[in-house]
């Protein structure tokens, strides 16, 4: 549905894994910090992997790289993936059975072992409740604050615990939209034009793809100060292909270097 202008291109990118890195760095989870900081360096090393492996005590190198296998059986690492997309706000087992299609056994063994791996995260939920009985407040790492006003029920935690990740990175990307836009490398034909939370998309001529993309990687991959430290969030990009003629969303390819994004448009000329 969403197809560029005669003579533009969609440039795209998301933040990786972006709200399980604030929530390492907000629940001092050192071991997913060091983790995720190895893989903003080496590009080769999988986080959900080393999750894995660190939950069934099993080597990283016998971890599967692929979510399921030819029968399309769930491998070890999907599961890990699963567990930290909903775990980390306080989902239960039975719930975490129905979103991974998991037998309710394997899903509560899955639970233990993801929370027995990562024990700071119980720790961190409570120093948030007791911020909130304190305080009826939270404040994110960006400023934004979040009055609560509501019964302290454990369904309404799960959206309290929430708000501190999911806000801060729906702030940082709205921030990088106007610093793109007032950077003075910024080309004058490029806007944003979707915004999907821990992704952008802009509008750009085919003559400014690189340029555009470099400021955007700029600011998309600027630090986040969580806890006294800095955060960089590592940006994936890709660029629109050629599809019935039209540049579309539908045919975004994903890049592993920007050098790439030029040829990539030209092959699909």
């Amino acid at each position: 549905m969403v197809t560029a202008d005669t003579d533009y291109v969609l440039l795209y990118f998301d933040l990786s894994q972006a709200e399980a890195r604030v929530v390492g760095w907000l629940a001092n989870i050192e071991k997913w910090i060091e983790q995720f900081e190895k893989a903003r360096f080496d590009g080769s090393f999988d986080c959900h992997i080393a999750l894995a492996s660190d939950m069934f005590g099993i080597p990283y190198e016998d971890i599967p790289t692929y979510d399921r296998d030819k029968d399309g059986n769930v491998t070890l690492r999907f599961v890990a993936k699963r567990c930290r997309h909903g775990l980390n706000y306080r989902m239960q087992a039975p719930r975490l059975a129905d979103t991974t299609g998991l037998p309710l056994e394997r899903a509560r063994e899955a639970y233990n072992l993801y929370h027995n791996a990562s024990p700071e995260l119980a720790l961190w939920w409570g120093d948030l409740e007791s911020e909130i009985r304190k305080t009826r407040q939270l404040v994110s790492p960006k400023g934004r604050v979040l009055r609560i006003m509501e019964r302290i029920t454990d369904e309404a935690m799960e959206a309290m615990v929430a708000f501190k990740p999911q806000s801060t990175i729906g702030d940082h990307v709205c921030e990088a939209i106007y610093m793109c836009e007032d950077d003075k490398d910024w080309p004058v034909r490029a806007r944003m034009c979707l915004n999907i939370h821990d992704a952008l998309i802009a509008l750009v001529h085919k003559d400014d793809v690189h340029q555009a993309a470099q400021v955007m990687k700029r600011h998309a991959e600027a630090p986040i100060m969580i806890n006294g430290r800095p955060l960089i969030i590592p940006a994936d990009f890709a660029v629109s292909t050629v599809q019935d003629g039209h540049h579309r969303w539908s045919s975004l390819k994903k890049v592993k270097h920007l050098d790439q994004l030029t040829d990539v448009m030209r092959q699909s000329a």
